[in-house]
């Protein structure tokens, strides 16, 4: 009986999602119930809704974006969304790595790792682009700490 409604509650332990979750994607028509109560607004789901509610679930797990999701359910070639999908996840990859190496410097510098932030002199990282990744700028040229008071 693929006609008949089930309680929200029922449709996320179903489909693995939680009930704020299906409210969110109904408000952003991604998954709309098949059908909301006009007095109370109680969302209801047919069972056959079930496979697209997991499908929206995988997709979201790896961090695919809802209008792209939305493109896939409306019909769109998966594939080219997905490898899209996939060099962007390559290229944070590559972020994450050049952060963590990063923060390993940190931890072998133990002149570093064991001065609190407000004993380091004035530093910050740069955020221009790719070629200043992972570059520490020196605000204070010289160690010049005397000129603002200490």
């Amino acid at each position: 009986m693929d006609d008949e409604l089930i309680t929200i509650g029922r449709f996320a332990r179903l489909s693995g999602l939680s009930v704020a979750t299906l409210r969110h994607y109904d408000d952003v028509d991604l998954l709309a119930p098949a059908d909301v109560d006009p007095a109370s607004g109680y969302r209801r789901y047919r069972r056959d809704q079930v496979g697209a509610a997991r499908l929206i679930r995988s997709l979201r797990w790896v961090d695919l974006p809802i209008d792209e999701i939305r493109q896939i359910l409306a019909g769109t070639d998966a594939h080219e969304l997905l490898a899209r999908h996939r060099r962007r996840l390559e290229r944070e990859q590559g972020h994450l790595a050049a952060k963590l190496r990063d923060v390993d410097r940190f931890l072998a510098d133990r002149s570093v790792a064991d001065r609190s932030l407000a004993d380091l002199p004035s530093r910050s990282l740069r955020t221009g682009g790719p070629e200043h990744e992972g570059c520490i700028h020196d605000d204070n040229p010289g160690g010049a700490d005397q000129d603002r008071g200490r």
